[in-house]
């Protein structure tokens, strides 16, 4: 492996082999205190944001601001590497970056899982033991957006979610070193410095298109180096063009910083949860970075000497521990003192004022901690410096102490999640009787397209398919939980089942937002209205059945705006889409049932009965604040068109909660909910006779 290239410059008459360094350069390479202030105002927008206080909606900005500076100090230091020594030492600039990222890293993780031992359910411990694999391997960010999850929802339960964005900048600092190699040659420095320009501009570019034309389509535009790169490489730009900013008149140099900071103030105020970023607007954060590093280049004065101050040096040279510290603290808080969250509905846990409090001072004192006990002890080692091999072992042994923590929580945890078995003398075999099981008993639904279909398969056709008899099940996964029981009744009554679910897609014809694509559900209304000409072009219906989440009028758009308005406006919203699309399937069948939501347990409920070994009534919850939650869309439902004598209502609450407090398990053993509100298939077979029950006289030829 070549670990070394040489650029050597042009030699001619008078030239020396290494040019000294110019004035500009010199002041490039100097301290540079107001990069440590950017770093803490961005580790206090992140922190800020996630322990959920005040108005900084858009704190995960700070990430963008760590972004744009580790791409301005790293090119620069590799640029200095090659115009002094005229070499750039991959090996060299690899073990460095391990002394400086992994052993924090490694503590971070192996406590961790630690802590995840003690005080998460064994049942959810092994997707916490995964993730910690991801995080230790650098691959983090495609972890979490190969998972299908979103930033700020579902995965807002993995204490190691902020490692994505680490995962982002070393991969970005395992291909950017060797494409300076590639680029600058054996060169002289000026014709390498903008050869590196022409090559850094050119990804920049691309990376920022790619951003801006793939945010909205799913996480992997959150989490991806491809849509990220371009902030990294904004700030390596400026670091190889910097010199250029000395020339900065004084009174623009201090406007620019000015400006710098209120456009990162205006990016981290004015976003939110439901931006469509990073995309176009992540240029606020990123420009105003770069006005803020430009202004620190030619002036000490107005915010650079803001930036520049005592108590925000030290707090931004605590900030990469800060960083690390401060998610699984809050994630652990919020695993012991906090609400449980309604990812559905955009809700994240909650906690009180002190536990948040004590999470992030702990945090804060964990980094001060561990920066004078392993970051600065391992950064100015004299025998790590003056050993690469022995750096790169050091990394070595440290990603494989983390692989061990994660594989040591996922091992010692199996058994345990295995054993919350509850009184099952009821109950038949093949039943969700455990939380293992009941987390994984989805049924396998076929025909449950994935966010990105568009097209219905017209052969979706189950129970009798020569019969005569034609039921149709639509909508998201709301009805997709039911399929277990409908195919149950249409093999028993010996029915032909046609059915077409997609995950969040609501059967009313409206516009709709999705939280996971930060943007309409397009792909969304292109099945849905395919899934209308499937059943148009059925020759016979004689029923179809629709099942929706009462989460719907929280997605609801109308015909204004990009982000929907929720409450009672997003339930008419809602109806009036819904009465457009049974209009016309009133074509198409003589009858239509709206499947009524089911009750809402108020957490996890797998994770809920391992926690308590299996106890279900720790788990029950109260009938108040856990049935009817579709009350706003049902009661617009009704006004708009209520009275139509082919619309049916089916309420499933009675199945399932008959008293006060509703239980989790059935009288038969059987776990009722899969997670926070899908129910198991087991016990969708189960209520599978009253489903029958209510839905037989609707049938014209049963």
């Amino acid at each position: 492996m070549v670990s070394t290239t040489t650029l050597r410059r042009d030699e001619g008459p008078g030239r020396a082999a290494e040019a000294p360094a110019s004035p500009a350069q010199q002041h490039a390479a100097r301290f540079r205190p107001d990069v440590e202030g950017m770093r803490a105002v961005a580790v206090l927008l992140v922190v800020v944001f996630h322990a959920g206080w005040g108005t900084l909606s858009g704190g995960f900005i700070g990430v963008d601001v760590f972004f744009v500076l580790s791409g301005f100090l790293i090119t620069g230091l590799l640029a200095d590497e090659v115009r002094r020594s005229s070499r750039l030492s991959l090996l060299g600039f690899y073990a460095r970056r391990i002394r400086r990222l992994l052993p924090l890293a490694t503590v971070v993780l192996c406590t961790t899982a630690a802590v995840a031992l003690l005080v998460v359910p064994a049942l959810d411990r092994p997707a916490i033991a995964y993730d910690i694999r991801g995080a230790a391997l650098w691959f983090a960010n495609w972890h979490f957006a190969g998972s299908s999850t979103e930033y700020m929802a579902d995965v807002d339960q993995s204490p190691v979610l902020h490692y994505w964005s680490l995962s982002v900048e070393e991969q970005f600092y395992v291909v950017w070193p060797l494409l300076v190699v590639l680029v600058a040659g054996h060169r002289s420095w000026r014709v390498t410095r903008n050869r590196l320009v022409v090559a850094l501009s050119a990804l920049a570019v691309g990376s920022l298109l790619l951003s801006g034309l793939t945010t909205g389509d799913g996480p992997w535009a959150y989490f991806g180096l491809h849509t990220r790169a371009w902030e990294l490489a904004a700030g390596g730009l400026l670091a190889l063009l910097g010199h250029h900013l000395l020339r900065l008149p004084q009174v623009v140099a201090l406007l620019a910083g000015a400006g710098g900071l209120l456009l990162v103030l205006y990016a981290a105020v004015d976003l939110d949860r439901a931006s469509r970023f990073p995309g176009w607007v992540a240029v606020l954060p990123v420009a105003g970075t770069l006005l803020l590093l430009a202004a620190g280049a030619r002036t000490t004065g107005g915010v650079t000497a803001l930036l520049s101050h005592p108590v925000m040096t030290y707090v931004g040279r605590l900030s990469y521990g800060w960083y690390l510290w401060h998610w699984p603290c809050l994630v652990f808080a919020r695993q012991v003192w906090g609400t449980p969250a309604d990812p559905d509905l955009g809700i994240p846990s909650r906690m009180g004022l002190a536990p948040t409090l004590t999470a992030v001072a702990g945090s804060f004192l964990l980094a001060a901690l561990t920066f004078r006990l392993v970051e600065q002890p391992v950064r100015t080692s004299k025998v790590l410096a003056s050993s690469r091999p022995l750096s790169l072992g050091l990394g070595s042994v440290l990603v494989a102490t983390s692989l061990y923590a994660a594989v040591a929580l996922h091992s010692s945890t199996e058994d345990a999640a295995a054993a919350t078995t509850f009184d099952t003398t009821a109950a038949t075999s093949g039943q969700a009787t455990t939380a293992a099981e009941a987390r994984l008993d989805d049924g396998k639904v076929p025909c449950f397209v994935d966010f990105d279909e568009t097209r219905a398969d017209r052969d979706c056709r189950f129970g009798a398919r020569t019969s005569r008899t034609t039921v149709v099940l639509m909508g998201d996964s709301h009805a997709a939980h039911w399929f277990p029981a409908m195919l149950a009744v249409a093999q028993q009554q010996q029915w032909q089942l046609y059915f077409w679910a997609k995950p969040a897609c609501g059967f009313a014809d409206q516009r709709q937002y999705n939280r996971q694509l930060k943007g309409e559900y397009k792909t969304c209304a292109a099945w849905r209205e395919n899934v209308m000409e499937r059943i148009e072009e059925l020759p016979d219906v004689d029923l179809v059945v629709l099942g929706r989440a009462y989460a719907q009028r929280s997605s609801a758009l109308g015909t204004e705006g990009g982000t929907p308005p929720g409450g009672d406006r997003g339930a008419r919203y809602w109806a009036e889409g819904a009465e457009r699309t049974l209009d016309r399937l009133a074509k198409a069948a003589p009858r239509i049932v709206l499947l009524r939501d089911v009750p809402r347990p108020g957490g996890d409920v797998p994770s809920c009965l391992s926690k308590h070994g299996g106890d279900a009534g720790e788990c029950s919850f109260p009938r108040e604040g856990g049935i009817a939650l579709d009350a706003p869309l049902y009661r617009a439902e009704v006004a708009r068109f209520g009275d139509d004598p082919t619309i049916r209502y089916v309420d499933p609450t009675p199945w399932m909660c008959s008293g006060d407090p509703c239980p989790v398990v059935s009288k038969h053993g059987t776990v009722i909910f899969r997670d926070r509100h899908h129910l198991t298939a087991s016990f969708a077979r189960e209520v599978a006779p009253l489903l029958r029950r209510a839905l037989v006289p609707l049938v014209r030829r049963s």
